[in-house]
């Protein structure tokens, strides 16, 4: 016995092997396909799906020291973390911890950098409030 789903949607009494490209209606065979397209407003396209809300996504698993998107924000308006930025040896330690299989191992050890130790507390200076002065070319969020 063939199951409901799986019941052509034009004749409704053979198994559906194939789907309409169009409307992904199941049919069994070549004339239900062809009697399919023939009827006037059965073969419609589904709707478009909805688009993207600009709105970011919240975390899947927030913590109590998660920062929020808009304090994250900060971080482009902050001369400390610019001026990081600045310093070639900090972006290829920054590029190395983002490619690194084990990212929390990496970090770890990265801590115990002077140069990244230096941006990572300009980071938590800047999303902490501490950081009030803005760079002229940042742009907003």
């Amino acid at each position: 016995m063939v199951a409901t789903d799986q019941l052509c949607g034009v004749c409704g009494r053979g198994e559906a092997r194939y789907r309409c490209p169009r409307c992904r209606t199941r049919y069994c065979s070549c004339g239900c396909y062809r009697d399919h397209k023939q009827e006037k407003g059965r073969c419609v396209e589904p709707p478009a799906p909805a688009p993207e809300t600009s709105e970011e996504p919240g975390y899947r698993y927030p913590t109590p020291d998660t920062v929020p998107p808009e304090k994250l924000c900060q971080l482009r308006a902050s001369k400390p973390v610019l001026e990081a930025l600045c310093n070639e040896h900090l972006r290829a330690l920054l590029r190395e911890l983002d490619r690194s299989k084990d990212p929390e191992r990496m970090l770890g050890s990265l801590m115990r950098e002077p140069i990244f130790l230096e941006f990572a507390d300009a980071c938590l200076e800047a999303v902490r409030g501490g950081e009030n002065q803005e760079s002229d070319d940042h742009s907003a969020c």
